[in-house]
């Protein structure tokens, strides 16, 4: 208990999803991690190291309660467009999506990644981190139902 003391922000940990892009996903919730997805968050915690200092512009908030916000520090002013720009993130288009005017920008540095077959671009058969969780949904799907149809066989 902090005795209802109040934390300034700058002593907390808030969950900021970037604003305009889709990055690769790492292996959770028991599916595995789609190709490039330790590659962007790498370059995540080289471009900014524990304890330094970001400043995030804040959008609003998505489904999950995290901030959407565009990320910023000593050595970038603008992390979406980075990851887009090194083949580690699309643009997003999903419900929510938040683009602060710079859709096109995004779906340029897009554009030059695949050019230059940079991160997730460098293979012939690149699944977008949007493709890749319609994949997963559907897999699920279809053990639900596997499931489901042997759970009937038993107890015929």
């Amino acid at each position: 208990d902090d005795g209802g003391k109040k934390k300034k922000i700058s002593e907390s940990t808030i969950s900021v999803r970037l604003y305009g892009v889709d990055a690769p996903e790492l292996s959770h919730f028991g599916n595995p991690a789609q190709p490039y997805s330790a590659e962007a968050r790498d370059y995540v915690r080289r471009t900014f190291p524990v304890g330094t200092s970001v400043k995030v512009r804040c959008f609003s908030r998505d489904r999950y309660g995290r901030i959407i916000g565009k990320v910023s520090g000593p050595s970038t002013n603008d992390l979406s467009r980075d990851l887009a720009s090194r083949g580690f993130a699309t643009v997003y288009s999903g419900g929510g999506a938040e683009y602060d005017n710079n859709r096109e920008v995004l779906e340029e540095s897009v554009r030059t990644a695949k050019k230059g077959r940079l991160g997730l671009w460098a293979d012939d058969d690149a699944m977008t981190p949007g493709e890749y969780k319609r994949e997963i949904r559907e897999q699920r799907k279809k053990l639900k139902m596997t499931n489901e149809l042997g759970k009937d066989q038993i107890l015929r």
